[in-house]
């Protein structure tokens, strides 16, 4: 069962001192002044410190999640607070407490209760497109946020670092302005493309990955990087996932796997597990590079199939990863296989369209079609 980690020192504490309580009333006398010159010399403590505590010891207590929507918190966010869009796509942090909202007319960042609109120098939103974010990626090692979007004149790939807005388009080599998913590794850039295929992005040049190259298809919805393997997993629109590892594809979907669905609308890696997950129209996928595992509505399971987004947390907090399963209108969070269901409606008392999922050691995000939804555990 996921746990929440908490080293319990009190009780480490009480057992040493029941355990010099039963040695002092030892009727022996040679062996209670053998312990009181132990004690004096400080090599008692260092007994019954050294010795290692169990895991079991260091975990006092669930992982606090439940399918009962009075153990949440709730709050929500809209134009009234701030956000320059209520209409939200798009949501990441920056592993320090920050929030990156990408809106229908902007991106935003949020510090948990206010808005600020990402600018470039002197205010200006340089070329960054105000009418739809599709994608939002932080490179952690680079400090750098990119920003992809699709349907517009200004579509494209954005890079913002330093206050500084970068964008890049078909003229810079992008196979198609519309970006619909971004990851990285190794200072590579990963673009996923509604219609272009995958654009990589490496040493200020693109090269494309598509049908040409043996991609099943060339809208891809989902990018992911595993670094403990060195590949990259595109999921596609209507032909399955891609795994691209030493220069060759492999395609895998309904006919060549048991993928349950062959629209993959989120790919997640659990490194720890070396397991892959696999959002899609009908269900989720899990892969381990050997066998797969579908799951599908049911107790004990998803509440709902559509899977639109898949959030993986794999915060210090816990001794295992927690996976968050979105739908249009429901969450689905699992730990250690468990799963508790979250009727977002019934939560919020609000008719939501919900479209991505972000979440950090205290909260849940959910971005929705009038606003950002604030979760927390009581």
């Amino acid at each position: 069962m996921c746990k929440k980690r908490k080293i319990n020192s009190l009780t480490i504490l009480n057992k040493t001192r029941g355990y010099g309580a039963s040695r002092s009333k030892l009727k022996n006398g040679f062996y209670a002044l053998i312990f009181a010159g132990l004690m004096a010399a400080g090599l008692a403590a260092a007994f019954f410190f050294a010795a290692p505590q169990p895991l079991a010891a260091s975990i006092n207590s669930l992982a606090g999640f439940s399918s009962d929507v009075n153990d949440y918190t709730f709050e929500f966010y809209d134009a009234d607070n701030g956000l320059v869009n209520p209409y939200i796509t798009a949501l990441t942090g920056d592993g320090k407490g920050a929030l990156y909202v990408g809106t229908w007319s902007g991106v935003m960042k949020f510090d948990g209760s206010i808005f600020s609109k990402i600018e470039g120098a002197g205010g200006r939103v340089e070329g960054v497109a105000p009418q739809y974010i599709s994608a939002l990626y932080y490179d952690t090692p680079s400090e750098t946020l990119w920003i992809g979007s699709m349907f517009n004149k200004n579509a494209g790939l954005f890079k913002y670092r330093g206050g500084h807005f970068t964008r890049y388009s078909a003229i810079d080599g992008l196979p198609s302005d519309n970006i619909s998913s971004i990851c990285a590794s190794g200072g590579k850039i990963y673009a996923g493309t509604w219609g272009g295929g995958v654009a990589v992005f490496d040493q200020n040049r693109f090269e494309t990955l598509s049908k040409k190259n043996g991609l099943s298809d060339n809208y891809i919805s989902s990018l992911a990087y595993s670094e403990k393997t060195s590949s990259l997993w595109a999921g596609s629109k209507f032909s399955g996932a891609n795994l691209i590892k030493d220069g060759k594809i492999t395609v895998m979907d309904d006919h060549t796997s048991t993928l349950v669905n062959n629209y993959v609308h989120r790919i997640v890696i659990d490194e720890a597990q070396n397991t892959v997950y696999f959002g899609t129209s009908g269900g989720v996928s899990k892969f381990n590079g050997a066998a797969w595992q579908n799951i599908i509505t049911g107790p004990d399971a998803l509440c709902n199939n559509f899977i639109k987004d898949i959030h993986i947390s794999n915060s210090k907090s816990y001794d295992k990863a927690v996976l968050y399963f979105m739908s249009a209108g429901d969450l689905s969070i699992s730990c250690d296989n468990a799963f508790y269901n979250i009727n977002i409606k019934k939560l919020s008392g609000r008719d939501l369209e919900l479209n991505a999922v972000y979440a950090d050691d205290n909260y849940i995000y959910l971005a929705t079609d009038r606003g950002l939804c604030k979760i927390g555990r009581r």
